[in-house]
């Protein structure tokens, strides 16, 4: 294919704080696909050069492993093998992958490929070209041709695109228990529950690695809508939580593509053309949790998740038509492993259908798609039924008396409240219940996420993803009280946010609980609580962690403070302004804000 004849524009950079280099923090790109990735390759070729980096994706793909090949010798001699291995499975799917994204993937390699021919003044199929040379020559040439060029193919930015899909795929059944049958890596639920037996008949005390369960590379999302937002708008925050080897990385693409597909505006490395966090022009915005599950389907990967939240919002106006789009992939049985879908927009003409009782086709909403191989569930915001009460529900009560503490939070010095999940076992026979769901937010306008599964099909299907370890369902506890908190008055006291005291969520707001971990005490008044209990029990000469629902937080505090990265990015969408901020790198940066440009 011919290269485009315009390059895209760099629309906005800033000055990274350790390198002190000017780095890009936005593109706009358009034309046909292959054009934008050949844009988009031009204008970030660095990046590509570095996030195609065998080193690279080996690190990224460890951290959702939880050190799997870091801490095993074996494995780490095998680094090159590995990467092989992963770009076959990737191979043997990409038929699934539609045309213009594998035209699209391989035009950011051209673009990169091109880019550094300018700046290097060499030719790319000159130096790996093997006519009229010696071996000796023909060897030195490819060594200086990887150097300069680094492991940039179109095969290369493919597996980018499909590396969490096939890496989970693939070590999901060795790192979860399945419940029901033996497993002899019982190791990733060791710590939770206390001291008990597992189906193996091994003790959880006894075993000798449980760093998966540690590693919380885990995400998060609200939205609020109707008369719980500002305005009667439509806000919608996720953060997207992986190790600091993101760093500085990320950076916002929007795309102009030709062939009557919407607009996008989507955040995510140099090298992605699908999407982890993104918008499109009518106001239909994505975000993606996952959750571990001991079943994937190896057959089943097809396009991954980036890339089916890249056809979310390239063709989808409405929730409704997202859901359909969803629904499709699952017809065909095209879902590998599973994962959380977090959408915001417009509600769309099949609202009612589905069973939406407050929302009109027009109304702004939001939505979790729980995807997993043999189930796909649309959870919508407001499926809430009066006629159930709380026996359906798992109730998890929290409280604690901050009083003494010098950051008080509240005027009444008390943080208290009750998260309700659906109980599976008094919920799944009903087959009334087993086709809905009930909303445990207590407000048809809220929606929130962790990593785990909250419709009741769900969690029984896939028992194990559920609450698979006591993070997750923390997390999903914290944040949705800390939502209810702002909708009924209990506003924090801090001079970081501009809060209003309208009882509504907003801008600001969405700011204050996607940083609800954040290391900074200015921007999370949850840092360093006094923990109420000790963090340890001993068994012997080892030491196992005591992770209640109290003493989690303080782990997840820590863990993601000890670092000075974000360790991922923190997103807030405006959707019916069409804005976005996010916050990657340093947890001291500014946010940078971003939106589709003029015409």
């Amino acid at each position: 294919m011919e290269p485009p004849e315009s390059m895209g524009r760099i629309v906005s950079t800033r000055v990274d704080a350790e390198s002190g280099e000017e780095v890009i923090t936005k593109i706009t790109v358009s034309g046909s696909h292959y054009e934008m990735g050949y844009q988009q390759g031009y204008l970030l070729y660095k990046g590509v050069k570095k996030t195609s980096s065998s080193d690279y994706l080996l690190e990224i793909g460890d951290s959702f492993l939880g050190g799997m090949v870091r801490n095993s010798e074996f494995l780490s001699a095998r680094k090159n093998e590995i990467i092989e291995l992963l770009g076959h499975f990737v191979r043997k799917h990409q038929k699934d992958i539609q045309p213009r994204y594998r035209e699209q993937m391989q035009g950011v390699a051209d673009g990169a490929i091109a880019r550094i021919e300018e700046e290097e003044g060499v030719s790319y199929k000159e130096l790996t070209g093997r006519k009229g040379k010696s071996l000796k020559q023909y060897r030195a040439d490819l060594a200086e041709a990887e150097r300069l060029f680094g492991q940039i193919s179109g095969d290369r930015i493919m597996l980018v695109n499909v590396l969490f899909d096939v890496t989970m795929t693939i070590a999901y059944p060795f790192e979860v228990p399945s419940r029901g049958r033996d497993q002899k890596n019982d190791r990733f639920y060791a710590s939770l529950d206390g001291p008990r037996k597992m189906e193996t008949g091994v003790s959880a005390v006894d075993m000798d690695d449980y760093t998966v369960t540690r590693q919380m590379h885990s995400c998060d999302g609200v939205i609020v809508s109707g008369e719980a937002a500002e305005n009667g708008g439509l806000y919608h925050c996720r953060s997207f939580m992986i190790t600091e080897i993101i760093g500085n990385e990320l950076v916002y693409v929007e795309c102009r593509p030709d062939g009557g597909f919407y607009k996008t505006l989507n955040l995510g490395l140099s090298c992605f053309i699908g999407s982890v966090t993104g918008m499109n022009e009518k106001g239909m915005s994505v975000g993606l949790d996952m959750v571990a599950a001991s079943k994937t389907d190896m057959q089943g990967v097809s396009i991954g998740a980036l890339l089916k939240n890249k056809t979310i919002l390239e063709e989808s106006a409405t929730l409704a038509e997202a859901v359909k789009l969803m629904d499709g992939y699952h017809e065909k049985e095209k879902c590998g492993t599973p994962w959380l879908y977090v959408m915001a927009g417009k509600v769309g003409a099949r609202g009612r259908v589905n069973g939406c009782f407050d929302y009109q086709p027009d109304d702004w909403g939001g939505l979790v798609y729980e995807d997993a191989p043999a189930r796909g569930v649309a959870r919508w915001g407001d499926w809430v039924d009066p006629r159930f009460d709380d026996s359906h529900y798992i109730a998890y009560p929290f409280q604690k008396d901050i009083k003494g503490d010098r950051r008080q939070l509240f005027e009444d010095g008390r943080y208290n409240g009750t998260l309700r999940l659906i109980n599976p076992e008094t919920t799944y026979g009903d087959p009334v219940i087993g086709a809905r769901e009930l909303q445990g937010e207590n407000n048809p306008w809220l929606l929130t996420v962790t990593n785990v599964y909250v419709h009741p099909r769900m969690q029984h299907y896939y028992r194990v993803g559920n609450i698979p370890d006591h993070d997750s369902t923390y997390r999903h506890e914290r944040l949705t009280l800390i939502a209810r908190d702002l909708l009924e008055g209990r506003t924090p006291l801090m001079e970081g946010y501009r809060f209003t005291d309208d009882n509504k969520i907003g801008f600001e707001e969405m700011k204050y609980l996607v940083n609800y971990i954040s290391p900074l005490k200015s921007l999370n008044p949850f840092w360093q609580l006094p923990i109420q209990k000790p963090r340890w029990n001993r068994v012997g000469r080892k030491l196992f962690p005591k992770e209640s629902f109290d003493e989690c937080i303080d782990f997840c505090g820590r863990y993601y403070g000890n670092g000075k990265y974000v360790q991922g990015s923190r997103t807030v969408f405006d959707n019916v302004n069409l804005k976005m901020t996010s916050i990657w790198g340093l947890w001291e940066n500014d946010w940078v804000d971003a939106g589709f440009d003029s015409e």
